[in-house]
């Protein structure tokens, strides 16, 4: 039987150092940084691949150095980055008054067509980005009457995936699995852990 997670957390543990944000509580810091997103354009909203995943960009696009290699992801996002990148590991929906719009089920069955859906909030203003407990679930709304929720549900913190991430130039916030939350230094960024995600597994 192959062991996948036991190979991924040996990669994640090598690879990835997890510090304290501050002295505050890493909640209240993280809280206060999706507070700072009010008014922050959103200019990329993309599923990475056919798993669901999410990332969306807001404030301006950012040139990666190289493309990313990766010639399944988008054509965009293997380009450019933005200035604050969430990315979206757990179920997603986005939802007007009158009901969904797309979700991450819909992205795993249909990449095309949750782009289209996913770009009715590009170009949209963040009037609320916040958290709710006590799973730190993510709510961001826009001015357009549209709502991004992300809802966690990985419970194991040694899970191979998080929740979400808040990457920015200081650092990149993590909620991980059984709502930890993190800040990670010199972040490898999304590019990183889209590649962790991919690893293969272990031989019996």
């Amino acid at each position: 039987m192959a062991r996948c997670g036991a190979h991924v957390k040996r990669q994640r543990t090598a690879a990835t150092r997890y510090v304290p944000a501050m002295p505050a509580d890493a909640r209240q810091t993280l809280a206060e940084r999706l507070d700072g997103m009010r008014g922050e354009r959103c200019t990329a909203a993309l599923s990475l691949r056919g798993d669901g995943l999410l990332f969306a960009g807001f404030g301006a696009l950012v040139a990666r150095a190289e493309p990313l290699p990766d010639e399944a992801l988008p054509e965009s996002f293997r380009r450019f980055s933005a200035e604050t990148a969430l990315f979206v590991e757990c179920p997603w929906r986005i939802e007007a008054d009158s009901g969904p719009i797309c979700s991450s089920l819909e992205a795993s069955l249909s990449r095309e067509t949750a782009g289209r859906r996913l770009s009715r909030i590009v170009g949209a203003r963040v009037v609320e980005a916040a958290l709710t407990e006590p799973c730190l679930d993510l709510v961001v709304r826009f001015d357009n009457g549209l709502v991004l929720r992300a809802f966690c549900d990985r419970i194991d913190p040694q899970g191979i995936r998080d929740n979400w991430s808040l990457e920015t130039a200081a650092g990149a916030w993590t909620v991980g699995g059984g709502a930890a939350s993190r800040f990670r230094q010199d972040p490898a960024g999304i590019p990183a852990r889209l590649k962790l995600l991919r690893a293969p597994c272990d031989p019996d």
